[in-house]
């Protein structure tokens, strides 16, 4: 709860401008225990890297979280009320310096203190890991009992807002009523972005609680950090014979990179700027010297601790003295001159650097050479400091040496094909001196002829000699190369297997050419086999092309066409699918059907028919079919179907009565006619004609073998009818 002032009047107001201080090295403390430091109130300027202020610029409410209290205070009412000893009776709230057992500066709550806080400033250049450690002194004993709460936060330089650090919040840095014992210590280490700063802001805060706030004290205040550890070690050596350029690296560890480089010979002062670690400094040198380091300031403008190593640099301008000790000059048929070189002076070790512009056999960096053909040779010697020496000397052949033999060409023919062996060599030589020439591929067996015949693939060592001096002699190398065992290619596009239907047309066959690599003009041969079936038009063609080289290799390619027959025949000259017949009318014949195919050229039509019963037995149903089938079994087939239908009343056989008749009552009535019918179709109205159609009867014996057959029109079930037989007695029944 905000207290009511009653000397409001009477405080002085001070302002300054806010946060603008020196910041303060590290390691920075404040212990509050020089009480000289504050003598007047509102009056910081004894105090360095701390000021207090009220805060009421930033809240006006109570019981506020400080946490969350962040804003910037600018400009901010600096606020210290000095000399005071008695926290239990002091109400004025903001901050106050005790002068007590243990002097501290407080902070506490008040209506014109809503958040009072100190701001302390530090310097964390070339600093890390940044400790801020104080303790948080309960100092009021008196009978309030208010929740004081307490906060860190931190900024970066001096404007904008705060970052609250969670880790040092205190919910309740006091106790009560009418204690005063509590101590909360408080160490964090600053978030990374702290350190290496030039101006940190750090603000201890409390707020204006709810009830009458106590008096808490900052005390033991103590922030620390740990250097930024650069460390620079210099390195490298260089020996020379009157100048050169000596190369220097730095490695460097820590710090923030590029790097400004200071090295020194002892006399002179070299800068090398934007330095990268390792990098590569040329330093040119025309005396011995040694170069250290003097300083590594890294781009945050820190420097580096610890500074080792050393570059140096020899110069001596003394030049290696170079002779030739023995010389022997080689034998007529033998590279085996040898030079033996002496060497003093200069700086050891030494290196070696032969060359020749008519000789050969050197081992250019040898010291002594021992292989040498006839010829003036030249050795450079290079001592540890650069330094260079130079001798020559020329060998020549013994005055009896007259042999100038020597290969001019070596030309070979290719094997033809493979296994053939018929490769040559042939060797071109000149010589003045020789008796004659004579050649060998194999260095034993020689010939008169330069040309070597019959010859197998590989590398061969051809050889000449003067038949006069054998060790009159020169070589050389040949290779006889394998012959074609590469196959042709085909030229063009190769025609892809077909599958056609029996009447489309055969395409014709492709016209086919290849090449070779070695075989200028490849035969090709066609070939093509028809295997025929047993239906017109459907076969397989196989064609098949070769291409063949001179040497017999082949490259074969196959196309298949494979023709068929899907499609079904075609009948002609159909009937009425449906017809109706009167029972009394005969079955009209049965069509003739023709069919034809798309290649069948022979389609033969199969005719059947059959009778169905009806309801009634004059009306029975015939169905006739007609199928065509060609060779690959594919077929078509027409149905007919034929109604026989009775559609003809039958007739009285007899003529009728009269319709109507009148008849006296006195008269008896005339009997019923009797009346029979006929029908053209029904048997059993009117039966159907039934004829003797064969009798066998002989008179004579028994009956056996003896018949009488009848028959009857078409459709008529006889097994319904009964034979009766009459006597020539008044027909009687037998």
């Amino acid at each position: 709860m905000k207290r009511t002032l009653l000397l409001a009047a009477t405080v002085l107001y001070c302002t300054f401008t806010y946060g603008q201080f020196t910041p303060q090295a590290l390691p920075f403390s404040q212990n509050w225990s020089n009480t000289g430091l504050i003598t007047t109130n509102d009056d910081w300027s004894g105090v360095a890297g701390i000021k207090g202020f009220r805060g009421d610029g930033i809240t006006g409410s109570t019981g506020v979280d400080p946490q969350t209290l962040l804003a910037d205070d600018s400009p901010g009412v600096e606020d210290v009320n000095a000399n005071q000893t008695n926290p239990n009776t002091n109400s004025t709230g903001g901050v106050t310096e005790f002068e007590i057992a243990d002097p501290v500066v407080a902070l506490q709550g008040s209506g014109t203190a809503d958040a009072p806080y100190l701001l302390i400033t530090i310097n964390t250049s070339c600093m890390s890991d940044i400790t801020v450690a104080y303790n948080v002194r309960d100092i009021d004993g008196s009978a309030d009992n208010a929740i004081q709460q307490v906060a860190l936060q931190y900024r970066i330089g001096n404007t904008g807002s705060f970052t609250n650090i969670p880790a040092a919040y205190i919910a309740d840095a006091t106790t009560g009523p009418s204690l005063a014992d509590l101590v909360t210590p408080i160490s964090i280490v600053l978030p990374a972005d702290a350190n290496n700063q030039g101006e940190v802001q750090l603000r201890i805060m409390t707020t204006n609680a709810v009830g009458n706030d106590e008096w808490v004290g900052i005390d033991d205040i103590s922030i620390t950090g740990t250097a930024v550890a650069i460390s620079g070690a210099i390195s490298g050596s260089g020996n020379f014979c009157i100048s050169g350029n000596l190369a220097i690296s730095v490695d460097i560890t820590g710090g923030t990179g590029p790097y400004t480089v200071v090295f020194t010979d002892g006399v002179t002062e070299f800068t090398e700027l934007n330095y990268v670690s390792g990098a590569q400094i040329l330093q040119p040198v025309s005396a011995s010297a040694t170069f250290t380091l003097v300083s590594i300031t890294d781009a945050a403008g820190c420097t580096a601790g610890t500074l080792s190593g050393a570059a140096t640099a020899s110069v001596s301008p003394s030049l290696p003295a170079v002779g030739i000790a023995t010389q022997s000059d080689p034998s007529c048929a033998n590279n085996d001159g040898a030079i033996d070189i002496s060497v003093s002076g200069g700086q050891m070790p030494y290196s070696f650097l032969w060359t020749t512009v008519d000789g050969s056999g050197l081992n250019p960096t040898a010291e002594d050479q021992t292989t040498l053909s006839a010829g003036t040779y030249e050795v450079a010697v290079t001592d540890f400091n650069g330094c260079e020496g130079s001798a020559t000397a020329t060998l020549s052949l013994p005055a009896d040496c007259n042999c100038d033999i020597n290969i001019t060409n070596v030309a070979t023919t290719t094997e033809t094909c493979p296994g053939d062996q018929d490769g040559t060599i042939t060797v071109t030589a000149e010589c003045t001196t020789c008796v004659s020439i004579e050649y060998s591929i194999d260095g034993v067996a020689f010939q008169p002829g330069n040309t070597f015949t019959g010859l197998a693939p590989g590398p061969y060592t051809v050889s000449v000699r003067d038949t006069g001096d054998p060790d009159c002699t020169d070589t050389g190398n040949a290779q006889v190369d394998p012959g074609d065992g590469v196959a042709p290619t085909f030229d063009q596009p190769l025609p892809q297997d077909l599958n056609l239907s029996c009447d489309q047309p055969i395409p014709p066959a492709a016209t086919v050419t290849a090449s070779d690599n070695v075989d200028q003009d490849v035969d090709v041969t066609f070939e093509e086999q028809t295997v025929p079936t047993d239906c017109d038009g459907v076969m397989t063609i196989t064609r098949t092309w070769t291409a063949m080289d001179d040497c017999g290799n082949t490259a074969v390619y196959t196309q298949t066409i494979t023709t068929f027959d899907n499609t079904p025949p075609m009948l002609s000259g159909q009937p009425d699918a449906e017809i109706s017949v009167s029972c009394s009318d005969p079955l009209p014949p049965a069509a003739t059907l023709t069919a034809t195919d798309n290649c069948d050229s022979d389609v033969s039509v199969v005719f059947g028919e059959q009778t169905t019963p009806g309801d009634c037995p004059q009306e029975p149903t015939i169905t006739r079919s007609w199928t065509a089938t060609d060779c690959s079994g594919n077929s078509t087939v027409f149905v007919q179907t034929i109604t026989v239908v009775d559609d003809t009343p039958p007739v009285f056989n007899q003529p009728l009565p009269d319709a109507d008749i009148t008849v006296s009552c006195a008269e008896p009535l005339p009997l019923a006619p009797s009346v029979t019918a006929s029908d053209a179709c029904d048997p059993g109205s009117a039966p159907p004609v039934i004829f003797i159609n064969e009798i066998h009867y002989d008179n004579t014996g028994t009956d056996a073998g003896e018949f009488i057959e009848i028959a009857g029109t078409a459709g008529i079930d006889l097994s319904q009818y009964q034979l009766v037989l009459y006597n020539g007695n008044g027909g009687v029944t037998y």
